[in-house]
């Protein structure tokens, strides 16, 4: 997920920042796309929550290794 830390920055480029902690929790279907990405704990911004919990969250998928790239069909 490190690898992806600029869609992130790019969320709050968009969105500005945020204090508190975001937890996001999805879970990983067998071709290893990430699916219903949702914020389990929110910070003070839920426009930020939403795209980082969400559209930059969902774009990720897990490979047969077991680490997360983006996904270019999205």
């Amino acid at each position: 997920v490190d690898s992806h830390l600029d869609q992130v920055k790019g969320c709050m480029g968009e969105h500005g920042a945020a204090s508190g902690k975001l937890v996001v929790e999805f879970s990983i279907a067998p071709t290893g796309k990430v699916q219903d990405p949702h914020a389990k704990e929110h910070s003070s911004n839920a426009a930020l929550d939403a795209c980082i919990g969400g559209e930059a969250t969902s774009r990720l998928t897990m490979d047969e290794h077991g680490a997360f790239r983006g996904d270019a069909t999205r």
